[in-house]
């Protein structure tokens, strides 16, 4: 059975069959729901923008420096020591996680693990090596 809008029909246009309107707004709503979950897959993983100079602060009441470069999801940089001392950082940044690693030169390598929120951060630290030691930091961009 052909459905026709009387006036288009009779100028000899084409008639488009209920089953046929159907499957078009099926296509047109299943292509509308694709578009909205690519939309929030992207959002979702979205990259933080971590460049800049950050305050770091310790939980046992340490603050220092650390200026990151970002490059995509690729992470460099230099964390400044208490004594003044600067050391290379490395790391990925993946959604709002950072890793982070730097070797201090005293025979032990730092791993830091961080989320990112905006312009604060927070995370942990891990010390392996010569020097274990592990805690909690937090961060404000400047």
């Amino acid at each position: 059975m052909r459905i026709c809008d009387s006036d288009y029909s009779e100028q000899g246009g084409p008639c488009m069959s209920n089953f046929k309107k159907t499957m078009v707004k099926e296509v047109l709503l299943l292509f509308s729901l694709v578009m909205i979950f690519v939309c929030m897959s992207m959002q979702a993983f979205a990259l933080e923008d971590v460049t800049g100079t950050w305050t770091v602060v310790f939980k046992q009441g340490l603050q220092t420096t650390m200026t990151l470069q970002q490059s995509g999801s690729s992470i460099t940089g230099t964390l400044e020591t208490p004594d003044g001392t600067r050391k290379q950082v490395v790391g990925k940044l993946e959604g709002k996680t950072l890793t982070l690693s730097r070797d201090t030169g005293l025979e032990t390598v730092q791993h830091y693990q961080v989320t990112v929120s905006g312009n604060q951060f927070n995370g942990t630290y891990r010390n392996v090596g010569k020097y274990p030691d592990q805690g909690e930091f937090t961060g404000i961009k400047r």
